[in-house]
């Protein structure tokens, strides 16, 4: 997700609902790793991102192989 000529890239998703935001998922790419940080709307970081938002999946999720 790098364009040419550039060093790095970021994506920023908000996860939330119609009370606000209740996550902000950053991920950011370099020539040669990428890294996750999800924070709440204060700004405050959560440990293990990943974590979270494989929780997160599970809760909204589904397997369409099981429909």
């Amino acid at each position: 997700p790098i364009r040419k000529g550039k060093t790095s890239a970021r994506i920023e998703l908000k996860i939330g609902g119609k009370d606000g935001v209740r996550y902000i998922v950053e991920r950011t790419f370099t020539e040669t790793d990428s890294y996750i940080k999800v924070t709440d709307p204060d700004g405050s970081s959560l440990r293990k991102p990943q974590t979270v938002l494989d929780n997160l999946m599970g809760s909204i999720g589904f397997d369409p192989l099981e429909l």
